[in-house]
């Protein structure tokens, strides 16, 4: 009877210690898609995370402009004193994210919002050893100024990362 108690103590400790693991997400970097000039109508920019290769690009009538630009940036890790290894089994981003002019009046979007690297590349299975940088891109549609003025745009992002 003592054996089968103390095995049991032990399991509820493991299950403890295993539950207080966490992960940490901090945002290193948001969304920046840099300078631009639009010489017609519309068109869009984008920043790519495909594949690893943090590139931007513009359609239709966008110029880009030589600038800083970057995707958006997190850093992922274990957090805990549990004995436990975390590991992230899925990233939910949203399809688009509304952002709003300073100032208020005018908004844009990103859109088609992805994130690399991808779940299936193995990189968050083992966070408390090899925590992952995730970069986060998408694009923005450009209008005409007089619909769509320039300026800084600001909005928030919700992502849900589901882990074990």
């Amino acid at each position: 009877m003592k054996l089968k108690l103390s095995f049991f103590a032990l399991l509820l400790l493991l299950t403890a210690n295993t539950g207080r693991a966490q992960i940490n997400v901090d945002v290193v970097k948001n969304f920046n898609f840099g300078k631009i000039a639009v010489t017609g109508s519309l068109g869009t920019v984008s920043l790519d995370v495909t594949n690893g290769n943090l590139g931007r690009s513009a359609t239709g009538s966008v110029e880009l402009r030589n600038s800083i630009h970057h995707p958006a940036e997190l850093y992922i890790s274990h957090q805990g004193s549990g004995t436990g290894n975390s590991k992230v089994i899925q990233i939910y981003v949203p399809t688009t994210v509304t952002l709003t002019r300073q100032g208020g009046g005018y908004t844009r979007q990103i859109r088609q919002i992805k994130f690399w690297p991808p779940i299936s590349s193995g990189a968050y299975q083992n966070l408390k050893n090899n925590p992952v940088t995730v970069y986060l891109g998408g694009t923005i549609n450009i209008v005409d100024y007089t619909i769509n003025p320039g300026g800084i745009y600001t909005g928030s992002l919700q992502l849900t990362i589901l882990y074990e």
